[in-house]
C-alpha cells in the first residue's frame, strides 16, 4: 500500500551524495505511481520522457525550444492529466528553472496538461499552470492520513483547478459513532482560494482544507452540516462545495448576508455587464468639487446615523467614520447598485459594495509594508473603532471594480462543478434557539465560538449593518454568546449563553454524531467551561487536537494574547453514555484503584510497585475490600504496565506520554508533575518549546478536576524551569518541595 511505502521508506537515504535523480525516479515515484494503478492498469498509461515532435512553441511574441522532456507524462483514454518530472534532492520543485522547464513543456499543444508536478525525494508540488506558486506542497517524509490522501487525488488527477479535494463517500455501513479524527494537516492553505480570501474581510476565519478534511472524515455527501456561529461561512461554504447540505447560523445580520450572497448563483457574464454599468455611472456622476459633494448629500438617502457603541471606540456615530467625500461617494454607489433588477446581481454587487466599505473610511489603516490599497479596517485589525493617524483617500471606482472582479472569481470557483448545486440554508439566527432546525437532523457540526471578552461581533459591525439596512436589536445584543461588549456582560452571562447554545447543538444533531468545537484562547477556564458545558448537557468528550495557524491571525494581530495555534475539540453525542458503577464508599473501585495510583505518581514524581501495592492493601484492610479488590484486579502488576509507563532504572510508574490523570488529583500536583514530564520530553529532545506550545499540549490532560486559571501555569512554570532565548528549559534543582 501506498501509505507503508511512505512510512517505511527511510528518507535519510535522501542525504547520500550517491542518491542521485534516477534513484528518485526508480525508488520512490516508481513505487507511488505502481500503488495507484499507474503502469498496472490498462487505462492509466504511463509514457516515459516524450519527445515533441515541433519543440518549438510560441508564447506571445516569443518563440521557444522546449529541450527538456519530463520523466512521466500520466495519460488515461488517450488524454494527458498530469506531467511529472523527477529532480535530485538537492534541486529546487518550488521556483525557478526546473519548475518553468516543465510548465513550457505542459503548456505545449502537444501535451496540454492543465496541471503539472515535481518531486525531489522530500518534496511533492503541483503546479497549476496559470499559477506561479505551488497549488500543493506535500512533505513526503512526514505522510500523515490527509496528505497521503492528497497525493492520491494529485496523481489521479481528482484535484479541481479550485483545490477542492474530492468529496470523499463511505461504505453504506459507515459506522459514524467510530469515526477518526482527522490528523494535523501541518502546514495548512488558508489563503489558497478566492472563495474567501478577497471577497470580504471578517473577524476570524477557519482554513478551508481545515474544514474540507473534517467534513469528509465525519460526513458522507448528502449529509447535513451546521455552524451555529457561522461567522465568515467558511463551514457553510465547504460543505456545501463537497455536496453536503450546509446551514448557517449566525446573530449577525451582515454573516448571513454575506455568505448568502457569495453562494447564490448567478452568470459571470451578467454580473460583468452590471459591473461595466455601475462603474460607468459612477465615474459619470461622482463629485468634482465641494458643492457637488454637499448636492449630493441633500440630495442621496444616507444610512440611520447609528451609535457607535463598540469599547474604546474614537467615533460616536457612524456619520463620524467617513469624510464628507467618502460619505458623499458611498451614498451613490450604492443608490446606483441598487437600480439593478434581479435580486442576485443586486445582492452580489452590494456584497462588494460592502466589502469595500472597508477601505473608505477614517479607520482603514494602509500597510506599512506594502501598498496604500493593502491594509485594512480597524474594527478586523484591532477590535474597535480605532481612527488612523494619517489616513488614506483611495479611489471608489478602483476599489469596487477589484472587488466585484474578486466576487466574480470566487462564483466562477464555487459554482465550477455546474452540475452539482447542493442545498444550502443560510439563518439570520440565535445560536441559543437554532430556529428552524428539526429535532436530530443534522449530521455533523463544526464551529468557531466567539472566545469571552475577545470580539464584540455586532458592536463592530455597526458600520456594515448600518449602510446595508440590516436592523440589530436590543434582543440581539442580549442573545449574543460574548462576554463585555456594549452591554458588558459577564463571564457568567457569557457562560449561561454558551451552555444555551450547545443544549440547542445537542437537540439539533442526530445520535451518534459529532461536533468539533474550535478553542483559541489564552485562558484555560474558558477551555474548561466549554468541556464542562458540553457534558452536563449529555455530550461524550472524546478527545482534543492541536493544529497549527500558519497565519497570524486577526485575533493575534489585533494585540490580544492568543494561542498561537488551536485546540479542536471533540465531543460526540452517543445514547449511553458511559457511566461508572458506584460503590457503597462513593465511587468504583477501579476509580479508587486508580486514583491510590495517581496520588502516589503525583506525589513523588512516580511511584514503585511494592509501595502502590503496600498503600492499596492497607486502605483495602480499612475499608473493607480487599477481598472485591482481589477479585478485580488479581494481577497488579500487569495493570500498572498496561496502563503506565515503567522506568527499569527508577523502577518507577509515571504517566505515558501525552495521557492524562484518570482521577481527581490536586491542582497544584496536576500542573507540577504535567509540566515536568513535558519539558524534560521535550528538552531531550533539544526543543525548547514557548508558553503558547506548553499551554497547547497540556490543556487538555488537565481536564479532571478543576482547571487552573491562566496564571496557575506561569507561576509552576516559573518555578521549575528557566526561559532562555529558545523557550523554556527545565531545572532539576527547581522542583516544588513535596
Amino acid at each position: 500500500m501506498l501509505v507503508d511505502f511512505l512510512r517505511g521508506f527511510d528518507f535519510s537515504q535522501l542525504r547520500d551524495a550517491n542518491f542521485k535523480e534516477d534513484s528518485v525516479r526508480e525508488e520512490i515515484i516508481m513505487p507511488i505511481l505502481h500503488a495507484l494503478g499507474w503502469g498496472i492498469e490498462k487505462e492509466k498509461r504511463i509514457v516515459r520522457s516524450k519527445k515533441l515532435q515541433n519543440p518549438l512553441m510560441q508564447v506571445r511574441s516569443i518563440r521557444r525550444e522546449v529541450h527538456v522532456f519530463p520523466d512521466y507524462l500520466l495519460e488515461e483514454q488517450g488524454q494527458t492529466i498530469f506531467v511529472l518530472d523527477a529532480k535530485a534532492p538537492n534541486q529546487d520543485v518550488e521556483q525557478g528553472k526546473n519548475v518553468e522547464q516543465v510548465y513550457y513543456y505542459a503548456m505545449h499543444p502537444e501535451i496540454k496538461s492543465r496541471y503539472f508536478g515535481l518531486c525531489n525525494g522530500f518534496l511533492f508540488t503541483m503546479f497549476e499552470f496559470s499559477k506561479e506558486t505551488p497549488i500543493v506542497r506535500l512533505d513526503l517524509t512526514n505522510p500523515r492520513q490527509v496528505d497521503i490522501d492528497n497525493l492520491i487525488l494529485i496523481i489521479n488527477g481528482q484535484l479541481t483547478p479550485n483545490l477542492k479535494l474530492a468529496s470523499v463517500s463511505h461504505p453504506s455501513n459507515f459506522d459514524y459513532a467510530t469515526c477518526k479524527i482527522p490528523q494535523p494537516l501541518g502546514k495548512i492553505q488558508k489563503q489558497a482560494t478566492r472563495r474567501h480570501y478577497g471577497v470580504h474581510g471578517y473577524f476570524t476565519r477557519q482554513s478551508w482544507d481545515v474544514l474540507q478534511s473534517h467534513i469528509n472524515a465525519f460526513t458522507n455527501p448528502g449529509d447535513t452540516v451546521l455552524d451555529p456561529f457561522g461567522g465568515g461561512g467558511v463551514t457553510a461554504i465547504e460543505a456545501f462545495v463537497l455536496g453536503r447540505k450546509a446551514i448557517h447560523v449566525d446573530l449577525n445580520p451582515i454573516s448571513s448576508f454575506w455568505v448568502e450572497s457569495l453562494l447564490m448563483s448567478v452568470e459571470s457574464k451578467e454580473l460583468e455587464k452590471a459591473k461595466i454599468d455601475i462603474l460607468a455611472q459612477f465615474d459619470k456622476q461622482r463629485p468634482k468639487n465641494a458643492s457637488e459633494v454637499k448636492k449630493l448629500l441633500e440630495k442621496l438617502p444616507l444610512p440611520k446615523n447609528e451609535p457607535i457603541n463598540s469599547t474604546g471606540s474614537d467615533f460616536h456615530n457612524l456619520y463620524e467614520l467617513f469624510t464628507d467625500i467618502q460619505l458623499a461617494e458611498l451614498a451613490l454607489l450604492k443608490s446606483i447598485i441598487l437600480q439593478q433588477k434581479k435580486e442576485g446581481i443586486r445582492r452580489s454587487c452590494l456584497l462588494a459594495f460592502s466589502s469595500s466599505l472597508t477601505k473608505h473610511n477614517l479607520t482603514y489603516h494602509p500597510s506599512k509594508s506594502r501598498t496604500p490599497n493593502a491594509g485594512d479596517s480597524a474594527v478586523f485589525r484591532y477590535s474597535r473603532y480605532r481612527k488612523a493617524k494619517n489616513p488614506v483617500s483611495l479611489d471608489l471606482s478602483k476599489t469596487y471594480g477589484h472587488k466585484l472582479s474578486r466576487l466574480i472569481k470566487a462564483k466562477e470557483e464555487i459554482y465550477m462543478e455546474r452540475n452539482q448545486r447542493y442545498a444550502y440554508s443560510i439563518l439570520r439566527g440565535d445560536a441559543t434557539k437554532l430556529e428552524g432546525i428539526p429535532d436530530e437532523s443534522v449530521d455533523f457540526i463544526y464551529t468557531d465560538p466567539p472566545y469571552g471578552a475577545k470580539i464584540a461581533y455586532l458592536d463592530l459591525s455597526t458600520m456594515f449593518n448600518a449602510w446595508l439596512d440590516l436592523e440589530v436589536t436590543q434582543q440581539d445584543k442580549e442573545n449574543e454568546v460574548i462576554e463585555k461588549g456594549s452591554l458588558d456582560k459577564s463571564f457568567e452571562e457569557y457562560k449561561n449563553l454558551l451552555t444555551r447554545s450547545v443544549e440547542a447543538m445537542f437537540r439539533v444533531l442526530k445520535w451518534d454524531r459529532w461536533v468539533a468545537f474550535v478553542f483559541q484562547h489564552e485562558k484555560p477556564k474558558y477551555w474548561s467551561t466549554i468541556v464542562d458545558t458540553f457534558k452536563s448537557v449529555g455530550f461524550e468528550y472524546v478527545a482534543s487536537r492541536k493544529e497549527s495557524v500558519s497565519q497570524t491571525s486577526f485575533k493575534k494581530r489585533q494585540g490580544h494574547m492568543v494561542l498561537s495555534g488551536q485546540l479542536i475539540l471533540y465531543f460526540r453525542k452517543v445514547k449511553s453514555p458511559l457511566s461508572l458503577l458506584k460503590a457503597n464508599i462513593g465511587a468504583s473501585l477501579s476509580d479508587l484503584v486508580f486514583n491510590h495510583i495517581e496520588s502516589m505518581i503525583a506525589q513523588n514524581k512516580g511511584a514503585t510497585i511494592e509501595g502502590i501495592n503496600d498503600f492499596i492493601v492497607q486502605d483495602g484492610l480499612e475499608n473493607g475490600y480487599l477481598d472485591l479488590l482481589e477479585k478485580e484486579f488479581p494481577d497488579l502488576d500487569a495493570v500498572l504496565h498496561k496502563h503506565y509507563e515503567y522506568d527499569a532504572t527508577s523502577k518507577k510508574f509515571t504517566l505515558k506520554a501525552k495521557t492524562k490523570f484518570k482521577t481527581h488529583i490536586p491542582l497544584t500536583k496536576r500542573i507540577e508533575y504535567y509540566l515536568s514530564s513535558y519539558l524534560i520530553r521535550e528538552n531531550r529532545q533539544e526543543n525548547y518549546p514557548s508558553f503558547d506550545q506548553i499551554v497547547l499540549d497540556i490543556m487538555p490532560l488537565l481536564q479532571n478536576g478543576t482547571i487552573p486559571d491562566e496564571q496557575d501555569i506561569l507561576l509552576t512554570l516559573n518555578k521549575i524551569a528557566t526561559k532562555g532565548e529558545r523557550g523554556y528549559h527545565f531545572s532539576q534543582n527547581r522542583l516544588l518541595p513535596l
